[in-house]
């Protein structure tokens, strides 16, 4: 066997020691392993949905239904924000708008074969539905809410309670009263044929009314945020303003949507 050195024995021994020392060869190369993923790892500064995210496949339509999300996830954001920053001319462009889409509904629904649609009156659908709607109705669910706060009904009376106040005590009678005589004032009649418009049609209006809102007002009442139940009404309205044109024929209700 080969003997050592006495230098050959030091150097090893200096290696071995300076081997567990910070400094040493064998512990900067681990440092350096140790800590260059760390320096370069993207998903310390990435958030948890970015992280999920870059972890889907790459296919076209994987990467369609990511930007789709991602867009439908901001847009949201900013119509929430702007929802609890300026609820007011939120709702009524939501209503304006949604009011304006049902009337196309409407229309579509009642009109035979190609005939376009009446831009006069989906202007006033979209006019009622910005300008009067939407702002007072806003004031109807802030009060509603405010009276069952003030009185301290339970939860589970609450739906019931503002179904009740919505529906027989003043908001059916007022909401549709001020819809029927609105609309025939922007057709240009007189103040007295508009009150007799609210006349004629008040009374089946209610009962339609009864049979859609009630199932449809006692779920939003339950489940949906003061803020929000307005938009379930308006989306909801869509549907509404269909069910006015087929329960009144065009010839007699022309202007119902």
């Amino acid at each position: 066997s080969t003997s050592l050195s006495p230098r050959s024995k030091q150097q090893e021994g200096e290696d071995t020691l300076h081997a567990g020392r910070p400094g040493g060869p064998a512990f900067a190369r681990v440092d350096r392993r140790e800590r260059r993923p760390r320096r370069l790892d993207p998903s310390f500064q990435a958030s948890p949905v970015v992280a999920r995210l870059s972890r889907l496949g790459s296919s076209s339509s994987e990467r369609m239904t990511t930007s789709l999300a991602l867009w439908s996830s901001r847009l949201f954001g900013r119509y929430e924000a702007a929802l609890i920053e300026r609820p007011v001319p939120t709702k009524m462009a939501t209503g304006g708008c949604l009011w304006g889409l049902g009337d196309i509904v409407a229309q579509s629904g009642t009109t035979k074969g190609a005939e376009p649609i009446d831009s006069t009156r989906l202007g006033r659908a979209v006019v009622f539905g910005t300008l009067v709607h939407a702002p007072i109705a806003h004031v109807h669910y802030e009060f509603l809410e405010s009276f069952v706060r003030r009185f301290a009904f339970s939860k589970a009376s609450v739906p019931w309670v503002k179904l009740v106040m919505e529906q027989f005590v003043y908001w059916g009678y007022f909401s549709n009263s001020l819809y029927h005589f609105s609309m025939a004032k922007m057709e240009g009649f007189s103040v007295e044929d508009s009150v007799q418009r609210v006349y004629d049609r008040l009374w089946p209006t209610m009962k339609a009314q009864w049979a859609f809102w009630i199932p449809v007002q006692y779920v939003n009442f339950r489940l949906v945020p003061v803020r929000h139940q307005l938009n379930v009404v308006l989306l909801t309205s869509v549907v509404w303003t269909a069910c006015l044109s087929l329960a009144f024929p065009p010839a007699k209700t022309d202007d119902d949507a």
